[in-house]
């Protein structure tokens, strides 16, 4: 410690046993450090330091309470990170124990993807369909509007009504197909993963891909 610095130290230490030596008459007495690292005792805590981790002391100079400081952004950020892998490892936990539970074998975790996948294929196409016609519809009604105006027509309210309410009705039938696109593709997602890792849980092998013939 430089000359300076142990000065400095010695100050605090004589600050410390002034202001526990005058606790008779004022109360208990909180230390904290400084802005350079130095301890500094009071009645109470400065607004800058409000923040930092302090001691409390009675009459005695006996420590009657240890307070935590506010963590720093850093602090936080490391905490915050452990709570998600923590969580993270939580939920694959219970995961791994509802697959052991729950299947056999890969065999019926393929079965139950492939019958939950047909339900979704037979919804899309439904889906798919509502929207192939929906435009055929509007087409038509597009067209019948071009003609009017081409005609020098005024506008069909009834006509425009139609085409609006068609429309919002294809953009609903859109938005199911894409709904149903992604539940599709994230379901099957799932299961792939999901048969990985009770192969890993079963300790057992893949099975072998098939190779081609050698020519």
């Amino acid at each position: 410690m430089s000359p300076k610095g142990a000065l400095r130290a010695a100050l605090a230490g004589v600050m410390a046993i002034s202001w526990i030596a005058r606790a008779d008459s004022s109360g208990r007495i909180v230390c904290w450090n400084d802005e350079h690292g130095m301890r500094a005792c009071g009645d109470h805590v400065p607004a800058e330091y409000a923040q930092k981790a302090r001691q409390v002391y009675d009459q005695r100079g006996v420590m009657i309470q240890a307070i935590e400081g506010a963590a720093t952004p850093e602090e936080r950020a490391a905490m915050e990170q452990k709570a998600r892998a923590e969580k993270a490892a939580r939920e694959q936990q219970e995961r791994d124990t509802f697959l052991l539970q729950s299947y056999r074998s890969v065999g019926d975790l393929e079965a139950e993807r492939d019958s939950r996948l047909a339900s979704i294929e037979t919804r899309l196409e439904l889906a798919e369909k509502s929207v192939a016609e929906g435009e055929s519809v509007l087409n038509d009604l597009h067209s019948r509007a071009d003609e009017a105006h081409t005609a020098g027509n005024p506008p069909d309210a009834a006509l425009a009504k139609q085409i609006q309410t068609f429309e919002a009705s294809h953009a609903d039938d859109v938005r199911a197909v894409t709904a149903l696109q992604q539940k599709r593709d994230a379901l099957a997602a799932q299961y792939e993963h999901d048969i990985q890792r009770f192969l890993v849980l079963s300790n057992a092998a893949p099975a072998n891909p098939q190779t081609n013939p050698q020519h």
